[in-house]
């Protein structure tokens, strides 16, 4: 038996998609159910599954797996009391902007927000815009918090992108897809943004740029909007933001108010939490791991490096981990480009970083990056250095403002780094002490501000199984061999399909 909230948000969602899909709904009966398997989860794809296949295109549709939620036991999500305050806040608004600190979960909070959405019968469908490198990312935080609801990335290209999303839109109850996506393709959008989730919401504010006019025309019932990256600076681009959001109450030409009026009309619509004001709700070490998809550039050379056979099992670990941090010819890296984005917003906290890597080609190719964007930004502390350079390299990191790039072996034991609180690994050793005493180096005593990690996982690579590794607490060289065999043998059974 379904509860009565359950029961009207299951007739609320037959009622809307039989509207906007009646073909979706033609084998179900007058008698509701009778003839439809619901399965207890949605038939929803791992993301590395959907990469193994080389597309990005959607699950197969299932109409069970339409309506699985309705039948699902109820899933508690453990949130802390500032983030429960998130849900309900904007689970009660039509437009609204949640501007909370970087680390604090915003993402949790709006897949609890979107869940409740359906559950009570708000909406039936949604579309979750973000960078390209986070898209993996939120199928990962849906299938972990959400998982009875049918979710899946939709990232076509060229000729293919209009027969995808004119076959995918409305065959899941959430699609996730970039931003990129919704500047060449929005038209196809409208009938799946019920709710519209705009992460990142920070790359909005030009107001004449293509992707602000595209987001324009997808007209959602629902509009969300996340950035840690304050938004507030100049009554422009609050102005855009705001006139994108809530277009019936706010235009651009709000500017010219002012910055304090145009705040002060924005707050209803704002909610920002500062990681100050809710420490103590705050474990001292936050971990974020986030699951990127590999670029063009990176897919290509992971699978012609595996198909090079080599006895030495180690070897071929080597080749394909690196390929996972950085393209050996083009030096194209989604990791490298999600860590330019997390120091963007870390910096405009006025907060600091560590950034750590095993390998060294990595972080050179970053330091390349940030020092050809921001001269002056970073120090480097390498195995190539004296131990005076070193000592050189900590004191100017610790009385300037520039961002630390260095060596896990260096740097991970005697030094005392908390003049940052934010670590963030290219890679991982398969040893988990090893990155836990490069942890160490920002949380330990004098630390006064809440520590965070930002670890990733490239999906459907050899990383997903050091991933596994990492979750036991002893293992050896030779379980690691034996896994990497293993996990190597079915790699490449898989890209011979």
């Amino acid at each position: 038996m379904l509860s009565p909230g359950r029961e009207t948000a299951l007739s609320n969602a037959v009622n809307i998609t039989s509207r906007m899909y009646p073909e979706v709904l033609r084998d179900i009966d007058t008698h509701g159910f009778a003839t439809i398997d619901v399965p207890a989860l949605p038939l929803a794809r791992r993301a590395a599954t959907l990469l193994r296949a080389s597309v990005l295109v959607g699950q197969s549709f299932d109409i069970g797996s339409m309506f699985s939620l309705y039948f699902s036991e109820t899933l508690s999500i453990p949130l802390f009391p500032f983030q429960l305050d998130g849900v309900a806040w904007i689970t009660h608004k039509s437009a609204a902007l949640l501007a909370d600190d970087m680390g604090l979960g915003k993402t949790i909070q709006a897949v609890a927000a979107t869940r409740a959405s359906f559950l009570n019968g708000t909406i039936t469908n949604a579309l979750v815009v973000c960078p390209r490198t986070l898209v993996l990312n939120w199928v990962a935080e849906f299938q972990k918090w959400a998982p009875e609801l049918a979710v899946t990335p939709v990232l076509p290209s060229g000729k293919a992108a209009e027969p995808v999303w004119r076959r995918r839109v409305g065959c899941a109850q959430v699609i996730i897809t970039s931003y990129e996506q919704v500047r060449t393709n929005s038209r196809y959008m409208k009938p799946q943004a019920q709710l519209l989730i705009a992460d990142e919401a920070h790359k909005l504010r030009n107001r004449g740029s293509a992707l602000s006019k595209a987001m324009r025309h997808l007209e959602p019932k629902l509009f969300w909007m996340l950035t840690g990256t304050p938004v507030e600076r100049h009554a422009e681009d609050l102005a855009t933001l705001l006139s994108l959001l809530n277009p019936k109450q706010f235009a651009f030409s709000d500017h010219k108010y002012g910055l304090a009026l145009l705040r002060e009309w924005a707050r209803p619509f704002v909610l920002r939490r500062l990681k100050s004001e809710v420490l103590k709700d705050l474990p001292p070490l936050t971990m974020r791991h986030e699951v990127i998809s590999l670029s063009d550039g990176q897919r290509t050379a992971y699978k012609q490096a595996l198909a090079i056979n080599s006895p030495n099992i180690l070897a071929t670990f080597g080749r394909l981990r690196a390929i996972c941090d950085v393209d050996p010819t083009s030096e194209e890296s989604s990791k490298i480009d999600r860590v330019v984005e997390l120091l963007d917003s870390i910096n405009e906290l006025g907060e600091r970083a560590v950034v750590f890597s095993f390998w060294k080609r990595p972080l050179a190719v970053l330091a390349r990056r940030l020092e050809a964007s921001r001269p002056g930004s970073i120090q480097l502390i390498t195995g190539e250095m004296t131990l005076v350079e070193r000592a050189e390299a900590v004191i100017h990191f610790k009385t300037s403002s520039v961002t630390l790039l260095a060596s896990a072996r260096v740097a991970s034991e005697g030094l005392t780094l908390t003049e940052a609180n934010h670590a963030i690994f290219l890679n991982r050793w398969w040893n988990p002490s090893s990155n836990n005493q490069a942890n160490d180096r920002i949380r330990r005593i004098g630390q006064s501000k809440g520590a965070f990690v930002y670890t990733f996982t490239a999906a459907g690579t050899i990383e997903e199984l050091v991933e596994e590794i990492l979750t036991k607490k002893d293992v050896t060289i030779k379980d690691l061999v034996e896994a990497l065999a293993e996990h190597l043998a079915l790699a490449k059974s898989d890209a011979l399909r």
